[in-house]
């Protein structure tokens, strides 16, 4: 069911599309008020699209109801503005909610912004994003500074994937005054991010949640489309607020983080594999199926496996793909892994501390001054 709000209706055609998925978040509906008002009051042309994933608690028509109530409030410094929400009978998780939602995105609309229900927008930093992809024509996707809900430390300055492969939220609890630099990254952050609608044709959907952003960031490239990071910021995150309040959502989450972190291991880098990387993607697998078997862990073995095989698939889709794409490709940035870390990469305790000076490392290497 597809309901459609014109809170302003005006002749200028929406420039921005914003994408936001909802499932069940009665427990947290003052978080979402605040996104859905922060979203609102963008001094944009925009439209808005709310596809609701299946709620159960009564979520859906108290999103409705809030909908018509801050149309209203806010119309007086609101702009042009276009509401769409499309009601799901059933969840069908991240990547396919955000493809359903790309249907009913306006035909003029010149950028896709995807942003969770748990995300308060800065609208600000989204104009200079919206600015910045006017002139940098070949940026398939821009991501900006994601402060923590303390607003103090960073939630994400883009993302990278490692060799060993593991998947970095660059910045990620660390002062808001760093990572002031632009760079590319691996992808960006689907909790907030914008996408050129040229390039950006929906998720795989292979996925349920977890890893369909590394997978589109790696598309994109792949394409020959780049992604960024912008250092502005551009809203605060609280984090997990869906699984954190719902217990059958955490267990579906925990199950294809597993799936998407074994998968990653296929997919990157593929153009020009080396001995190094193909032998960490192997140690990597084989630890984390030691590891479920020694826990006699059933759900996590299950999901290793489902992993390796859609992990094969997305190897396969690829291979295609640059060979349809040969010249027009490029190789996405990955964080390199020298063979002297080997040893500290089989250790957990130790391996965020390397990442970090690794990070910091690449991020001086690679700022686009």
């Amino acid at each position: 069911m597809l309901k459609v709000f014109h809170l302003k209706s005006c002749n200028e055609a929406p420039i921005l599309s914003i994408v936001l998925l909802n499932y069940n978040s009665s427990k947290f509906l003052d978080i979402v008020r605040g996104s859905v008002q922060s979203i609102l009051q963008m001094p944009l042309a925009k439209e808005v699209i709310i596809v609701d994933n299946g709620s159960t608690d009564g979520s859906n028509k108290e999103l409705l109801e809030l909908l018509m109530k801050q149309g209203l409030a806010f119309n007086h410094d609101i702009s042009c503005t276009i509401v769409k929400v499309v009601f799901l009978q059933r969840n069908l998780g991240f990547s396919n909610g955000i493809n359903i939602a790309l249907k009913f995105v306006s035909k003029e609309s010149k950028y896709i912004m995807i942003v969770n229900n748990d995300v308060v927008v800065y609208s600000e930093g989204i104009v200079k994003l919206i600015k910045f992809l006017e002139h940098a024509k070949r940026i398939g996707c821009v991501q900006g500074k994601i402060l923590q809900w303390n607003e103090t430390v960073i939630d994400s300055a883009g993302c990278l994937i490692t060799e060993f492969g593991d998947w970095l939220k660059i910045g990620h609890d660390i002062s808001k005054q760093y990572f002031s630099t632009p760079y590319l990254i691996t992808y960006s952050h689907a909790a907030l991010t914008i996408c050129r609608r040229e390039i950006f044709t929906g998720f795989l959907p292979y996925f349920f949640v977890f890893g369909d952003d590394f997978e589109l960031g790696t598309r994109l490239y792949a394409h020959g489309f780049t992604v960024l990071y912008y250092p502005v910021i551009v809203g605060k995150h609280l984090g997990s607020a869906t699984s954190k309040f719902n217990k059958d959502i955490a267990e579906i989450t925990a199950f294809w983080k597993v799936v998407g972190e074994v998968a990653v291991l296929w997919i990157t880098p593929i153009q020009k594999p080396n001995i190094t990387a193909v032998a960490l993607k192997t140690l990597r697998l084989f630890m984390n199926l030691i590891n479920s078997m020694f826990q006699q862990d059933k759900a996590k073995a299950r999901a290793i496996i489902e992993g390796a095989i859609l992990g094969l698939r997305l190897y396969i889709h690829r291979i295609a793909l640059y060979r349809a794409l040969r010249g027009v490709s490029i190789e996405p940035p990955i964080l390199r892994i020298h063979v002297r870390d080997i040893p500290v990469l089989l250790l957990p305790s130790r391996r965020k501390a390397l990442y970090l000076i690794r990070v910091i490392q690449y991020v001086r290497e690679h700022a686009l001054v």
